[in-house]
């Protein structure tokens, strides 16, 4: 009988998988700072049943410290992922969840903090329909994961206020050629969108 009590010990630890650790940090790689009080979990698959759904269950939790880092034990029962508040409309995320977890594991999740931005266009000296401001703008490349560029071409007596956009937060670089009356001159222009803030962007030309 203590043989069998024995060895039916061993059997539920196994199963019940061995215990592991998984870490990392969620920050802002543009201000270098953590985020704190993120909601991280160990998502466990869950059996699908008509009188349950489908849904993962969270089989541990925690909150990131004040700097951002976190940890948990967990154990390795497969089948497992890993999983952050969903509610981070306030961030543009640069990285997804790990599609699973198994063993000892380090991952770090990048969140850049947007903020608004109104953009104005003017043609402060308009000549006539054949003005044109040629520009490139440029967000951040200074940080390859974030670097990106988009052109655009603005015509005739310019006027216009955009509505607001909701947009990661840091620099961002115009620059162009303005070409009125058969002439043309260089053009650039820049903004910093506040982290949580909002900035309205008057283009004049």
């Amino acid at each position: 009988m203590k043989n069998f009590v024995f060895i039916f010990s061993i059997l539920l630890l196994v199963s019940c998988g061995k215990k592991r650790t998984v870490h990392g940090r969620v920050y802002n790689p543009v201000t270098g700072n953590g985020i704190a009080g993120m909601g991280v979990y160990v998502m466990k698959d869950k059996t699908c049943l008509s009188y349950d759904g489908c849904a993962d269950k969270a089989i541990e939790s925690t909150t990131t410290d004040a700097n951002g880092y976190y940890l948990m034990q967990y154990r390795d029962k497969g089948g497992l992922s890993l999983l952050f508040d969903n509610d981070i409309d306030a961030f543009y995320r640069m990285n997804s969840n790990i599609p699973g977890i198994s063993g000892n594991q380090e991952y770090d999740l990048l969140l850049v903090t947007k903020g608004y931005l109104q953009k104005t266009i003017t043609n402060l000296s308009c000549f006539d329909a054949n003005d044109k401001l040629t520009i490139t703008s440029a967000y951040h490349k200074s940080i390859p994961e974030l670097s990106s560029t988009t052109m655009a071409i603005y015509e005739g007596c310019m006027n216009q206020t955009y509505s607001n956009s909701y947009v990661p937060m840091g620099w961002r670089v115009w620059k162009g050629i303005v070409t009125k009356n058969s002439i043309t001159t260089p053009f650039a222009d820049s903004i910093y969108v506040p982290e949580g803030g909002s900035v309205q962007w008057s283009i004049e030309y």
